[in-house]
Protein backbone atom coordinates (compact mmCIF):
# COMPACT_ATOMS: atom_id res chain seq x y z
CA UNK A 1 0.00 0.00 0.00
CA UNK A 2 0.99 3.07 -0.72
CA UNK A 3 2.63 5.15 2.12
CA UNK A 4 -0.23 7.08 3.84
CA UNK A 5 0.83 10.93 4.56
CA UNK A 6 -1.43 12.34 7.26
CA UNK A 7 -3.49 15.41 7.69
CA UNK A 8 -0.69 16.94 9.93
CA UNK A 9 1.67 16.30 7.16
CA UNK A 10 0.02 17.56 4.26
CA UNK A 11 -0.84 20.80 6.76
CA UNK A 12 3.17 21.57 7.09
CA UNK A 13 3.94 20.23 3.03
CA UNK A 14 1.38 22.93 1.90
CA UNK A 15 2.03 25.46 3.69
CA UNK A 16 5.91 25.34 2.75
CA UNK A 17 5.75 24.28 -0.37
CA UNK A 18 7.54 26.07 -3.00
CA UNK A 19 8.17 25.48 -6.98
CA UNK A 20 10.89 26.84 -8.92
CA UNK A 21 10.21 29.71 -11.55
CA UNK A 22 11.07 30.80 -14.81
CA UNK A 23 10.60 33.84 -16.92
CA UNK A 24 7.58 32.00 -19.06
CA UNK A 25 5.53 31.05 -15.76
CA UNK A 26 5.44 34.18 -14.02
CA UNK A 27 2.23 36.28 -13.39
CA UNK A 28 1.28 39.65 -11.86
CA UNK A 29 -0.90 39.44 -9.38
CA UNK A 30 -2.64 42.25 -7.00
CA UNK A 31 -4.10 42.10 -3.54
CA UNK A 32 -7.65 43.32 -3.66
CA UNK A 33 -9.61 46.33 -2.83
CA UNK A 34 -12.64 45.16 -2.17
CA UNK A 35 -13.71 43.61 0.64
CA UNK A 36 -14.04 39.04 0.99
CA UNK A 37 -17.16 38.05 3.08
CA UNK A 38 -17.43 34.33 4.07
CA UNK A 39 -19.96 32.49 5.49
CA UNK A 40 -21.26 36.40 6.87
CA UNK A 41 -17.62 36.70 8.47
CA UNK A 42 -15.86 39.64 7.14
CA UNK A 43 -11.69 38.51 6.17
CA UNK A 44 -9.07 40.68 6.88
CA UNK A 45 -6.29 39.57 4.50
CA UNK A 46 -4.99 42.88 3.05
CA UNK A 47 -1.52 42.99 5.60
CA UNK A 48 -1.85 39.17 5.76
CA UNK A 49 1.12 36.59 5.46
CA UNK A 50 -1.47 34.85 2.94
CA UNK A 51 -3.52 37.52 1.48
CA UNK A 52 -6.34 37.39 -1.05
CA UNK A 53 -5.21 37.88 -5.04
CA UNK A 54 -6.75 39.23 -7.88
CA UNK A 55 -5.95 37.70 -11.01
CA UNK A 56 -7.62 38.83 -14.50
CA UNK A 57 -10.09 40.14 -12.23
CA UNK A 58 -10.90 36.82 -9.91
CA UNK A 59 -10.39 36.13 -6.65
CA UNK A 60 -7.97 33.96 -5.88
CA UNK A 61 -8.08 32.20 -2.37
CA UNK A 62 -5.46 31.07 -0.04
CA UNK A 63 -5.55 27.14 -0.43
CA UNK A 64 -4.09 26.56 2.93
CA UNK A 65 -5.05 23.82 5.38
CA UNK A 66 -6.81 26.01 7.07
CA UNK A 67 -8.84 28.20 4.96
CA UNK A 68 -9.57 24.44 2.80
CA UNK A 69 -11.07 23.18 5.72
CA UNK A 70 -13.40 26.27 6.26
CA UNK A 71 -14.64 26.41 2.98
CA UNK A 72 -15.68 22.75 3.23
CA UNK A 73 -12.39 21.51 1.38
CA UNK A 74 -9.93 19.22 1.87
CA UNK A 75 -6.44 18.98 0.14
CA UNK A 76 -3.13 16.23 -0.41
CA UNK A 77 0.13 16.38 -1.66
CA UNK A 78 2.18 13.33 -3.27
CA UNK A 79 5.38 15.28 -3.59
CA UNK A 80 6.53 15.87 -7.03
CA UNK A 81 3.40 14.20 -8.29
CA UNK A 82 0.15 15.35 -7.88
CA UNK A 83 -1.65 18.64 -5.82
CA UNK A 84 -5.49 17.31 -4.85
CA UNK A 85 -8.58 19.23 -3.70
CA UNK A 86 -12.11 18.15 -3.15
CA UNK A 87 -14.96 19.06 -1.81
CA UNK A 88 -15.54 17.46 2.14
CA UNK A 89 -17.78 19.46 4.37
CA UNK A 90 -16.17 20.67 7.78
CA UNK A 91 -17.44 23.22 10.45
CA UNK A 92 -13.95 24.96 10.91
CA UNK A 93 -13.42 28.50 11.38
CA UNK A 94 -11.57 30.99 9.68
CA UNK A 95 -7.88 30.97 10.46
CA UNK A 96 -6.27 34.12 11.41
CA UNK A 97 -2.25 34.34 10.42
CA UNK A 98 0.64 36.25 11.05
CA UNK A 99 0.73 40.02 9.67
CA UNK A 100 3.10 41.21 7.35
CA UNK A 101 3.37 44.86 5.15
CA UNK A 102 2.62 43.59 1.71
CA UNK A 103 2.58 45.59 -1.34
CA UNK A 104 -0.43 45.70 -3.35
CA UNK A 105 1.23 44.19 -7.07
CA UNK A 106 3.04 41.11 -6.74
CA UNK A 107 4.40 38.29 -9.07
CA UNK A 108 2.67 34.64 -8.80
CA UNK A 109 3.74 31.37 -10.52
CA UNK A 110 2.04 29.17 -12.27
CA UNK A 111 3.31 25.37 -10.96
CA UNK A 112 4.16 23.28 -13.54
CA UNK A 113 5.30 19.38 -13.34
CA UNK A 114 2.90 17.90 -11.16
CA UNK A 115 -0.66 16.62 -11.77
CA UNK A 116 -3.93 18.70 -10.13
CA UNK A 117 -6.98 16.73 -8.92
CA UNK A 118 -10.25 18.53 -8.47
CA UNK A 119 -13.18 16.21 -6.92
CA UNK A 120 -10.82 13.22 -8.33
CA UNK A 121 -10.57 14.62 -11.97
CA UNK A 122 -7.49 15.88 -13.26
CA UNK A 123 -7.64 19.14 -14.70
CA UNK A 124 -4.99 20.72 -17.22
CA UNK A 125 -3.94 23.80 -15.17
CA UNK A 126 -1.17 24.76 -17.35
CA UNK A 127 -3.67 25.86 -20.27
CA UNK A 128 -6.48 27.05 -18.43
CA UNK A 129 -7.54 30.88 -18.50
CA UNK A 130 -7.78 30.83 -14.42
CA UNK A 131 -4.66 28.17 -13.34
CA UNK A 132 -3.81 27.40 -10.02
CA UNK A 133 -1.30 30.02 -8.76
CA UNK A 134 1.36 29.49 -6.17
CA UNK A 135 2.11 32.60 -4.03
CA UNK A 136 4.65 32.40 -0.85
CA UNK A 137 4.75 28.68 -1.18
CA UNK A 138 0.85 28.39 -1.35
CA UNK A 139 -1.26 26.88 -3.61
CA UNK A 140 -4.32 29.68 -4.43
CA UNK A 141 -7.27 28.82 -6.06
CA UNK A 142 -9.04 30.42 -8.42
CA UNK A 143 -13.09 31.16 -7.35
CA UNK A 144 -14.62 30.84 -10.71
CA UNK A 145 -17.68 29.91 -11.02
CA UNK A 146 -16.58 26.66 -12.57
CA UNK A 147 -14.78 25.42 -9.79
CA UNK A 148 -16.30 28.09 -6.67
CA UNK A 149 -20.31 26.93 -7.46
CA UNK A 150 -19.96 23.36 -9.90
CA UNK A 151 -17.30 21.75 -7.68
CA UNK A 152 -17.32 23.05 -4.56
CA UNK A 153 -20.88 24.02 -3.65
CA UNK A 154 -20.73 27.30 -2.90
CA UNK A 155 -22.88 30.50 -3.47
CA UNK A 156 -20.82 33.85 -4.69
CA UNK A 157 -22.06 37.41 -5.33
CA UNK A 158 -20.01 40.46 -6.15
CA UNK A 159 -21.93 43.36 -5.17
CA UNK A 160 -21.03 47.07 -3.71
CA UNK A 161 -17.51 46.02 -4.01
CA UNK A 162 -17.50 43.41 -1.78
CA UNK A 163 -17.42 39.27 -2.56
CA UNK A 164 -19.33 36.62 -0.73
CA UNK A 165 -18.76 33.34 -0.33
CA UNK A 166 -21.43 31.29 1.09
CA UNK A 167 -20.43 27.79 2.13
CA UNK A 168 -23.36 26.93 4.02
CA UNK A 169 -24.34 22.71 4.08
CA UNK A 170 -27.87 21.25 3.09
CA UNK A 171 -28.86 20.44 6.31
CA UNK A 172 -31.46 17.47 4.46
CA UNK A 173 -30.55 14.55 3.47
CA UNK A 174 -32.62 14.61 0.06
CA UNK A 175 -31.38 11.76 -2.34
CA UNK A 176 -32.22 8.37 -1.79
CA UNK A 177 -31.78 5.21 -3.69
CA UNK A 178 -34.85 3.38 -4.10
CA UNK A 179 -34.18 0.98 -7.04
CA UNK A 180 -31.33 0.12 -9.72
CA UNK A 181 -32.19 -1.13 -12.93
CA UNK A 182 -30.13 -1.92 -15.96
CA UNK A 183 -29.74 1.61 -17.51
CA UNK A 184 -30.55 3.55 -15.09
CA UNK A 185 -30.87 3.67 -11.13
CA UNK A 186 -33.96 5.92 -9.37
CA UNK A 187 -33.97 8.20 -6.58
CA UNK A 188 -36.26 9.58 -4.50
CA UNK A 189 -36.30 13.54 -3.61
CA UNK A 190 -37.84 15.04 -1.02
CA UNK A 191 -38.34 18.32 0.53
CA UNK A 192 -40.96 20.75 2.03
CA UNK A 193 -42.80 23.49 0.32
CA UNK A 194 -44.02 26.48 1.75
CA UNK A 195 -47.23 27.90 1.17
CA UNK A 196 -48.66 30.78 2.34
CA UNK A 197 -52.21 31.14 3.56
CA UNK A 198 -54.83 33.41 3.44
CA UNK A 199 -54.57 34.39 7.42
CA UNK A 200 -50.57 34.58 6.63
CA UNK A 201 -49.66 31.54 8.43
CA UNK A 202 -47.25 29.09 6.59
CA UNK A 203 -48.64 25.75 5.19
CA UNK A 204 -45.94 22.60 4.62
CA UNK A 205 -46.37 20.21 1.91
CA UNK A 206 -44.17 17.45 1.74
CA UNK A 207 -43.34 16.54 -1.58
CA UNK A 208 -41.22 13.12 -2.75
CA UNK A 209 -40.40 13.25 -6.59
CA UNK A 210 -38.98 10.77 -8.47
CA UNK A 211 -35.74 10.82 -11.17
CA UNK A 212 -33.98 8.10 -13.31
CA UNK A 213 -29.99 8.25 -13.09
CA UNK A 214 -29.17 7.56 -16.67
CA UNK A 215 -25.52 5.46 -16.29
CA UNK A 216 -24.29 6.59 -19.39
CA UNK A 217 -24.51 10.11 -19.25
CA UNK A 218 -24.91 11.03 -15.87
CA UNK A 219 -28.45 12.85 -16.72
CA UNK A 220 -31.62 12.99 -14.18
CA UNK A 221 -34.67 13.05 -15.85
CA UNK A 222 -37.84 13.32 -13.66
CA UNK A 223 -40.15 9.99 -13.50
CA UNK A 224 -43.95 11.47 -13.39
CA UNK A 225 -45.77 8.39 -13.23
CA UNK A 226 -42.91 6.11 -11.11
CA UNK A 227 -44.67 3.96 -8.33
CA UNK A 228 -42.66 2.55 -5.49
CA UNK A 229 -42.78 -1.20 -5.38
CA UNK A 230 -43.91 -2.84 -2.02
CA UNK A 231 -41.66 -3.42 0.53
CA UNK A 232 -41.15 -7.38 0.09
CA UNK A 233 -38.72 -7.71 3.11
CA UNK A 234 -39.84 -10.81 5.44
CA UNK A 235 -38.98 -10.75 8.83
CA UNK A 236 -38.93 -14.54 10.72
CA UNK A 237 -39.27 -15.22 14.01
CA UNK A 238 -35.48 -17.34 14.92
CA UNK A 239 -35.91 -19.64 18.20
CA UNK A 240 -33.64 -19.25 20.92
CA UNK A 241 -34.14 -20.35 24.46
CA UNK A 242 -33.11 -18.93 28.07
CA UNK A 243 -31.67 -21.24 30.76
CA UNK A 244 -30.10 -19.53 33.76
CA UNK A 245 -29.10 -16.24 32.53
CA UNK A 246 -27.59 -18.00 29.35
CA UNK A 247 -29.28 -17.91 25.90
CA UNK A 248 -29.09 -21.06 23.68
CA UNK A 249 -29.59 -22.12 19.91
CA UNK A 250 -30.49 -25.68 19.83
CA UNK A 251 -27.16 -26.94 22.08
CA UNK A 252 -25.29 -23.95 21.37
CA UNK A 253 -24.50 -21.15 24.02
CA UNK A 254 -24.33 -18.02 22.47
CA UNK A 255 -21.35 -16.02 23.07
CA UNK A 256 -21.72 -12.48 25.00
CA UNK A 257 -25.14 -12.95 25.90
CA UNK A 258 -26.22 -13.03 30.26
CA UNK A 259 -29.09 -12.00 31.20
CA UNK A 260 -28.69 -11.28 35.06
CA UNK A 261 -32.40 -11.08 35.79
CA UNK A 262 -32.62 -15.02 34.13
CA UNK A 263 -30.72 -16.53 36.38
CA UNK A 264 -32.41 -19.16 38.83
CA UNK A 265 -30.96 -17.72 41.72
CA UNK A 266 -31.50 -13.90 40.80
CA UNK A 267 -31.92 -11.92 44.16
CA UNK A 268 -33.93 -8.77 43.19
CA UNK A 269 -31.75 -5.46 44.89
CA UNK A 270 -33.55 -3.92 47.63
CA UNK A 271 -34.90 -0.93 45.28
CA UNK A 272 -36.45 -3.18 42.98
CA UNK A 273 -40.22 -4.10 43.65
CA UNK A 274 -40.26 -6.38 39.80
CA UNK A 275 -37.69 -7.66 37.78
CA UNK A 276 -38.37 -8.93 34.21
CA UNK A 277 -36.97 -9.74 31.09
CA UNK A 278 -37.81 -10.76 27.19
CA UNK A 279 -35.85 -12.27 24.84
CA UNK A 280 -36.31 -12.29 20.92
CA UNK A 281 -34.46 -13.49 17.95
CA UNK A 282 -35.12 -12.63 14.38
CA UNK A 283 -33.85 -13.16 11.07
CA UNK A 284 -34.96 -10.93 7.72
CA UNK A 285 -34.97 -11.75 4.04
CA UNK A 286 -32.87 -8.66 3.49
CA UNK A 287 -29.52 -10.40 4.13
CA UNK A 288 -30.29 -12.53 1.92
CA UNK A 289 -27.94 -14.72 0.88
CA UNK A 290 -26.37 -14.26 4.15
CA UNK A 291 -28.87 -15.12 6.92
CA UNK A 292 -28.24 -12.85 9.41
CA UNK A 293 -30.07 -13.54 13.47
CA UNK A 294 -30.84 -11.02 15.68
CA UNK A 295 -31.00 -11.18 19.21
CA UNK A 296 -33.21 -8.78 21.82
CA UNK A 297 -33.21 -8.49 25.34
CA UNK A 298 -34.72 -6.08 26.73
CA UNK A 299 -34.81 -5.83 31.03
CA UNK A 300 -37.23 -4.14 33.39
CA UNK A 301 -36.77 -3.48 36.72
CA UNK A 302 -39.39 -1.29 38.64
CA UNK A 303 -38.63 0.21 41.94
CA UNK A 304 -40.17 2.51 44.38
CA UNK A 305 -38.79 5.55 43.10
CA UNK A 306 -38.44 5.08 39.70
CA UNK A 307 -38.34 1.67 36.21
CA UNK A 308 -35.01 1.87 34.62
CA UNK A 309 -33.89 -0.97 32.45
CA UNK A 310 -31.47 -1.70 29.14
CA UNK A 311 -31.62 -2.81 25.82
CA UNK A 312 -29.23 -5.14 23.82
CA UNK A 313 -29.28 -6.53 20.38
CA UNK A 314 -26.06 -9.05 19.51
CA UNK A 315 -26.32 -9.77 15.72
CA UNK A 316 -24.81 -13.39 14.62
CA UNK A 317 -24.38 -14.73 11.54
CA UNK A 318 -26.01 -18.28 10.67
CA UNK A 319 -23.46 -20.78 8.66
CA UNK A 320 -23.38 -24.72 8.97
CA UNK A 321 -26.65 -24.71 11.62
CA UNK A 322 -24.40 -22.93 14.18
CA UNK A 323 -24.33 -18.73 15.31
CA UNK A 324 -21.39 -17.31 14.42
CA UNK A 325 -21.08 -14.14 16.97
CA UNK A 326 -20.85 -10.53 15.62
CA UNK A 327 -21.21 -8.70 18.48
CA UNK A 328 -23.13 -6.20 20.31
CA UNK A 329 -24.93 -2.86 18.56
CA UNK A 330 -23.86 -4.09 14.73
CA UNK A 331 -26.04 -3.79 11.52
CA UNK A 332 -24.93 -6.12 8.48
CA UNK A 333 -25.45 -4.10 5.19
CA UNK A 334 -24.23 -4.33 1.98
CA UNK A 335 -24.18 -7.87 1.03
CA UNK A 336 -22.90 -9.14 -2.17
CA UNK A 337 -21.36 -12.76 -3.73
CA UNK A 338 -17.89 -12.88 -5.09
CA UNK A 339 -16.58 -16.31 -6.22
CA UNK A 340 -19.17 -18.49 -4.27
CA UNK A 341 -18.26 -16.61 -0.71
CA UNK A 342 -19.98 -14.23 0.94
CA UNK A 343 -18.67 -10.44 1.67
CA UNK A 344 -20.58 -7.64 3.50
CA UNK A 345 -20.48 -4.97 5.54
CA UNK A 346 -20.99 -4.53 9.25
CA UNK A 347 -21.67 -0.72 11.00
CA UNK A 348 -21.33 -0.21 14.58
CA UNK A 349 -23.99 2.03 16.57
CA UNK A 350 -24.62 3.55 20.00
CA UNK A 351 -28.30 2.94 21.27
CA UNK A 352 -29.78 5.30 23.14
CA UNK A 353 -33.81 5.68 22.32
CA UNK A 354 -32.80 5.72 18.62
CA UNK A 355 -29.75 4.34 16.86
CA UNK A 356 -26.61 7.08 15.98
CA UNK A 357 -24.54 5.46 13.78
CA UNK A 358 -20.51 5.64 13.68
CA UNK A 359 -19.60 5.06 10.26
CA UNK A 360 -16.70 2.88 10.06
CA UNK A 361 -17.55 0.26 8.14
CA UNK A 362 -15.84 -3.22 8.29
CA UNK A 363 -15.59 -5.89 5.53
CA UNK A 364 -16.08 -9.33 6.35
CA UNK A 365 -16.28 -12.72 4.17
CA UNK A 366 -18.11 -16.20 4.89
CA UNK A 367 -16.44 -18.28 2.57
CA UNK A 368 -17.62 -21.54 1.12
CA UNK A 369 -16.81 -23.83 3.92
CA UNK A 370 -18.20 -21.65 6.48
CA UNK A 371 -15.63 -19.45 7.75
CA UNK A 372 -15.65 -16.10 8.53
CA UNK A 373 -12.81 -13.75 8.48
CA UNK A 374 -12.59 -9.88 8.39
CA UNK A 375 -11.20 -8.02 5.10
CA UNK A 376 -8.69 -5.25 6.09
CA UNK A 377 -5.97 -3.51 4.28
CA UNK A 378 -2.99 -0.87 5.99
CA UNK A 379 -4.24 1.49 8.02
CA UNK A 380 -8.09 1.73 5.88
CA UNK A 381 -10.47 2.12 9.11
CA UNK A 382 -13.78 2.03 6.43
CA UNK A 383 -13.96 -0.38 3.52
CA UNK A 384 -17.64 0.29 2.61
CA UNK A 385 -18.66 -2.40 -0.33
CA UNK A 386 -20.20 -0.19 -3.13
CA UNK A 387 -21.75 -2.10 -6.05
CA UNK A 388 -20.68 -5.58 -7.68
CA UNK A 389 -19.73 -5.25 -11.25
CA UNK A 390 -17.39 -6.81 -14.19
CA UNK A 391 -17.31 -10.24 -11.34
CA UNK A 392 -15.56 -7.51 -8.92
CA UNK A 393 -16.77 -5.82 -5.66
CA UNK A 394 -16.45 -2.08 -5.57
CA UNK A 395 -15.49 -0.90 -2.55
CA UNK A 396 -14.58 2.90 -1.15
CA UNK A 397 -11.65 2.84 1.59
CA UNK A 398 -11.23 5.63 4.43
CA UNK A 399 -8.36 5.75 6.72
CA UNK A 400 -10.65 7.92 9.33
CA UNK A 401 -13.36 6.28 10.86
CA UNK A 402 -14.91 9.68 11.68
CA UNK A 403 -15.81 10.25 8.11
CA UNK A 404 -19.32 11.94 7.64
CA UNK A 405 -20.29 12.15 11.79
CA UNK A 406 -22.07 14.84 12.83
CA UNK A 407 -19.36 17.27 14.59
CA UNK A 408 -16.50 15.29 13.67
CA UNK A 409 -13.18 16.37 12.04
CA UNK A 410 -14.44 15.15 8.92
CA UNK A 411 -10.44 13.52 8.27
CA UNK A 412 -9.44 12.46 4.61
CA UNK A 413 -6.50 11.50 3.28
CA UNK A 414 -6.69 12.14 -0.28
CA UNK A 415 -3.64 10.39 -1.25
CA UNK A 416 -4.72 7.00 0.10
CA UNK A 417 -8.87 7.51 0.22
CA UNK A 418 -10.73 6.49 -2.90
CA UNK A 419 -12.78 4.30 -4.86
CA UNK A 420 -11.16 0.66 -4.77
CA UNK A 421 -12.17 -3.11 -6.98
CA UNK A 422 -11.87 -6.14 -4.62
CA UNK A 423 -11.34 -9.56 -6.75
CA UNK A 424 -11.07 -11.40 -3.81
CA UNK A 425 -7.37 -11.14 -3.76
CA UNK A 426 -6.66 -7.22 -3.33
CA UNK A 427 -7.56 -4.29 -4.13
CA UNK A 428 -6.81 -1.34 -6.80
CA UNK A 429 -7.50 1.99 -6.83
CA UNK A 430 -9.62 3.00 -9.78
CA UNK A 431 -10.96 6.40 -8.41
CA UNK A 432 -9.99 9.11 -6.36
CA UNK A 433 -11.82 10.31 -3.15
CA UNK A 434 -14.92 12.45 -4.09
CA UNK A 435 -17.44 13.11 -0.86
CA UNK A 436 -20.62 11.14 -0.91
CA UNK A 437 -23.44 10.17 1.76
CA UNK A 438 -23.56 7.13 -0.56
CA UNK A 439 -22.37 6.02 -4.38
CA UNK A 440 -24.37 3.84 -7.14
CA UNK A 441 -22.21 1.43 -9.20
CA UNK A 442 -23.88 0.49 -12.63
CA UNK A 443 -23.54 -2.96 -14.64
CA UNK A 444 -20.46 -1.53 -16.05
CA UNK A 445 -18.48 -0.46 -12.97
CA UNK A 446 -19.21 3.81 -13.39
CA UNK A 447 -18.99 5.15 -9.78
CA UNK A 448 -22.05 8.24 -9.17
CA UNK A 449 -21.15 10.12 -5.95
CA UNK A 450 -24.49 11.31 -4.65
CA UNK A 451 -23.48 14.34 -2.27
CA UNK A 452 -26.56 15.64 -0.15
CA UNK A 453 -24.51 18.26 1.67
CA UNK A 454 -24.04 20.32 -1.59
CA UNK A 455 -27.31 18.81 -3.81
CA UNK A 456 -25.31 17.73 -6.20
CA UNK A 457 -23.98 14.30 -8.12
CA UNK A 458 -20.86 13.72 -9.36
CA UNK A 459 -19.50 11.02 -12.35
CA UNK A 460 -16.35 9.55 -10.67
CA UNK A 461 -13.89 9.73 -13.11
CA UNK A 462 -12.73 6.26 -13.79
CA UNK A 463 -9.23 5.34 -16.20
CA UNK A 464 -6.75 4.26 -13.71
CA UNK A 465 -3.98 6.50 -14.29
CA UNK A 466 -3.26 8.53 -10.99
CA UNK A 467 -0.91 10.46 -9.45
Amino acid sequence: MKKMVFLVAVMLILNCFCFSASADNEVSVQIPDYQVIIDDSLVYYADSLYPFLNYKGITYIPMTYEYARALNLTTGWLEGTAFMVAYNPCDDKLPVYETMANQKYNTAVVPKGYNVYVNGKKIDNGSSEYPLLNFRGVTYFPATWEYAVNNFGWKISFENNIFRINTVNNTAFRYQLIEKRENDAVLSLYYDKETLLEDGSIDYDYITEYYSLDYSTGNMVQLDNYVEKENTIQNTKFDVTVNDGCVYYKDQKLDGIFIEEAKNDYAKPDDVVEAEYTVSAYTSSVYLPLEVVDVNIYTYNYGENGNWGRKENHTFIKSNDTLIPLGLFKTVENVYELNGDIYFNTVDYAQTTFRHYLQNRRMWKLSKEGVLTEISYGDYNSIKIIGKANGKLYVKCLWSPENHMDYAPYSVSLVNDGYYTFDGEGIRLVSPYVYSDFDIVSGNGDIYAVNNVADKITKCEINGEYY
